[in-house]
């Protein structure tokens, strides 16, 4: 203790710390998880250009999250909406690199059923019914866009919960349903 009054006491404390060795980034590989085979969906050049680090980069688990949720994204435009990448790393402290394993699982690419869309004009409802054909390869991200792109139709209040995706995993396809409809008032008590 240093010094103390009526009500607190008052500490001093010193903390001595070591830095450590600092890591770089060493090869970047990718390995489909189901399998351990070489065969991916999408080429290695493009998954590649999605790792934000290149190698001798200092490590950052930060950009290593960031590119997996660019992984994520890229994925998801092709249909592979059940998409998972787990980062495998591997330490040299004698050339102070960190290997990265990306293991993918890429699970069952989707396919579009069914496309409803509620509480548009039919001009508007036809945009998305027609970027997204039954049978064309799901992405998510055309569905996303059109959903942000007409959010200022909804009526002040309204729920902002207005996309259903519903997948069927055996036949691989997945159902949308985008309802702009006015809900009645859900009253608190």
């Amino acid at each position: 203790m240093v010094s103390a009054d009526s009500t607190y006491e008052h500490v001093s404390v010193t903390i001595h710390v070591e830095p450590g060795l600092q890591y770089r980034l060493g090869d970047v590989r990718f390995r489909n998880d189901r399998d351990g085979h070489d065969n991916l969906a999408l080429p290695r050049e493009e998954l590649r250009k999605l790792i934000l680090l290149q190698e001798g980069d200092l490590f950052n688990t930060d950009k290593i999250r960031e590119s997996i949720d660019a992984l994520m994204k890229a994925y998801h435009s092709y249909g592979y909406r059940n998409f998972v990448a787990t980062p495998v790393t591997e330490v040299n402290d004698a050339t102070q690199r960190i290997s990265l394993l990306m293991e993918l699982d890429e699970g069952k690419q989707f396919r579009v059923g069914k496309v409803e869309v509620f509480g548009l004009p039919p001009t508007k409802a036809a945009m998305l019914t027609s970027a997204l054909q039954a049978g064309e390869v799901f992405n998510r991200s055309v569905v996303d866009e059109f959903v942000e792109a007409n959010m200022a139709a909804l009526p002040e209040g309204a729920s902002r919960h207005v996309l259903g995706i519903q997948g069927d995993e055996k036949e691989g396809t997945v159902d949308i349903v985008v309802d702009f409809r006015p809900r009645p008032q859900q009253r608190e008590f």
